[in-house]
């Protein structure tokens, strides 16, 4: 999409949150040994939160992303650095 929309000045990029506890998937996170494995996993040693991911997106849709296209955008605390 980026090299397709790109002559248009059209930016397309990828936001690759972690795991972020939503109204759907907060129950495993009651657990402690399930919440210790998932805070194991990542650099930061916490999860992330939906306003922090909708923050990744508000940045690349702003001027100040303009010469950022075609990327993935790892919002995951650190996990993909394993």
């Amino acid at each position: 999409m980026a090299m397709e929309f790109g002559r248009y000045g059209i930016t397309a990029n990828t936001v690759c949150p972690g795991y972020v506890p939503t109204s759907i998937n907060k129950k495993p996170l009651e657990i402690p040994k399930v919440r210790d494995q998932i805070l194991s996993k990542t650099a930061l040693r916490r999860l992330g939160t939906i306003e922090e991911v909708a923050a990744v997106v508000l940045f690349l849709a702003s001027d100040a992303s303009s010469i950022i296209t075609g990327a993935y955008i790892a919002a995951d605390m650190g996990t993909t650095c394993n």
